[in-house]
């Protein structure tokens, strides 16, 4: 009696061994595209936070910006701080690159889908929500190049920052 495997055997082995492999590859890029797509979010959700708890923390300081806030461009978005001479007359807006705290880019594999939001504004010392263009509650939506996959962050009037 011989011993060792058949053709057919090794056969077998292989084809399954392929189809495993195949699988896992497969599979695989769909978990780094929803691990990128997670890491996106956390990141924008703790940059609107870090804007509100900016604007709460300046309330006491003697000269002091008119609010922060975070700016959205089509690959990214800017934390930024108002400035104004008198706040009372302050735009309430994004203005340009002098107001740059940090700049975040998306990464490539991601990006956001519209309706944009322009701007989310926190001004001390509530601290007061502005949303622009103005609505009672943006969504944002970040979702993979071919869309297959998204996530939302919402950001409430009343400065509540929810994810899904």
């Amino acid at each position: 009696m011989q011993k060792g495997f058949t053709l057919v055997e090794m056969m077998i082995v292989i084809t399954i061994s392929a189809i495993l492999m195949a699988m896992v590859i497969f599979y695989g890029r769909g978990g780094e595209k929803q691990i990128i797509l997670l890491t996106e979010q956390a990141k924008l959700v703790n940059t609107i936070l870090r804007s509100k708890s900016l604007a709460i923390q300046t309330f006491n300081q003697p000269r002091r910006p008119c609010g922060y806030g975070v700016h959205f461009v089509p690959n990214g978005y800017i934390l930024f701080k108002d400035l104004s001479e008198d706040c009372s007359v302050s735009d309430k807006r994004y203005s340009g690159p002098d107001e740059d705290v940090e700049n975040i880019i998306l990464n490539k594999a991601v990006k956001f889908l519209p309706p944009p939001l322009l701007d989310v504004l926190f001004i001390p010392p509530d601290p007061t929500v502005i949303l622009i263009p103005s609505q009672p509650e943006a969504v944002l939506t970040i979702a993979t190049l071919d869309e297959a996959s998204s996530l939302k962050v919402k950001v409430t009037e009343a400065g509540q920052v929810t994810f899904q």
